[in-house]
This record gives C-alpha cells, sequence and structure tokens, in this order.
C-alpha cells in the first residue's frame, strides 16, 4: 500500500505538472484592434456639465404684482433685464443689472447696478444676489432677485431717483 500510494504521489507530483506544461497552446500575441470612438450617448444626463459660459448673460423676465412710488408703473407690468458677469482684482466676481420694468429704469443706472451674486448655468440658469443698500447708503435703490424662489424686489429711500419705491415682481423667465 505504501508503494502504491508514494506510486501515486510521485506522478501527481513529477510527471503531471511536465506533461500539461508541454500540452499547453502556445501563447498569441494580442492584436492591436482599433475601436471605433464611442457614440455620444443619446441621454443627455450622461454627459459631463460644461462649464458656465461667463459671456452670455442671464435674460430675466418678470411680472409686477406689486408697485408703490413710480408712476406710471402698475401691477402686470413686465420688467425685463440682463444679469451680467463681472470680474474683481481679487479673482472673485459680481453682478451687474439695468433693471427696467415698464420701460423705466427701476434699479441701475451709469456705474451702479452691482451686487453680490451665484450664477447657476446646469441644469437651469438662475441668479441668486442682493444689493441691500438704497441710495443713501451705496448710491442706488436696493434689490434682490431670486430666480430660483421666481422673486425679484427693489427698493429705494427718498434720496433715489425716483424717489421712494417699493416693487415686489414674480419671475417668470431665466434663459
Amino acid at each position: 500500500m505504501a508503494v502504491g500510494c508514494g506510486g501515486f504521489l510521485l506522478s501527481v507530483l513529477c510527471i503531471v505538472p511536465p506533461v500539461l506544461w508541454l500540452a499547453k497552446p502556445e501563447t498569441v500575441e494580442p492584436s492591436l484592434e482599433v475601436l471605433p470612438a464611442p457614440s455620444e450617448p443619446s441621454d443627455r444626463s450622461l454627459l459631463p456639465p460644461r462649464p458656465p459660459d461667463v459671456r452670455r448673460p442671464h435674460r430675466v423676465t418678470a411680472r409686477i404684482e406689486e408697485v408703490r412710488g413710480v408712476p406710471g408703473l402698475r401691477r402686470g407690468a413686465t420688467c425685463s433685464f440682463d444679469v451680467t458677469r463681472h470680474p474683481r482684482p481679487d479673482g472673485t466676481f459680481w453682478c451687474n443689472a439695468q433693471v427696467t420694468c415698464g420701460g423705466q429704469l427701476v434699479y441701475g443706472g451709469t456705474g451702479a447696478g452691482y451686487f453680490e451674486c451665484t450664477l447657476y448655468d446646469q441644469p437651469e440658469r438662475h441668479v441668486v444676489g442682493e444689493d441691500p443698500g438704497t441710495t443713501s447708503e451705496d448710491g442706488d435703490a436696493a434689490m434682490r432677485l431670486d430666480t430660483l424662489r421666481e422673486e425679484l424686489t427693489v427698493r429705494d429711500d427718498a434720496r433715489g431717483r425716483l424717489g421712494e419705491l417699493t416693487l415686489r415682481a414674480r419671475v417668470t423667465r431665466v434663459r
């Protein structure tokens, strides 16, 4: 029995591995096949987001819901304006808007209309920002814009170009 087990162990350890090595197929170098470039996915959500286009302004349209202190301007009038991005020397940026409602400039003016802001381009274009100071404080009206919440408010004190005013509008479109 020892001879039988020893012979079996000897054949498994010494004879089988060389036989398997000699019987293995020859190694083939992999071919360098040129694959076609992947096509653009049909589902645009799979594409990486594009960087924001800082040259293209955010065009905002709003409809007045409440207005006081601006002669000739009524509820339902349309406000439309561009929000543009402007670099600062420290590498940050701020926004500028010349808010016109019913043909009247209610926020901004020459050298004015700058405010702290956040611009969104993906998945939709939006602007969130505010200039909290009225004319007595910084030379132009106070303005708050939040297109995510569809809100635009402009207010000013008696020193403003139009005098004391309050305007509240609902943002209807941003592109």
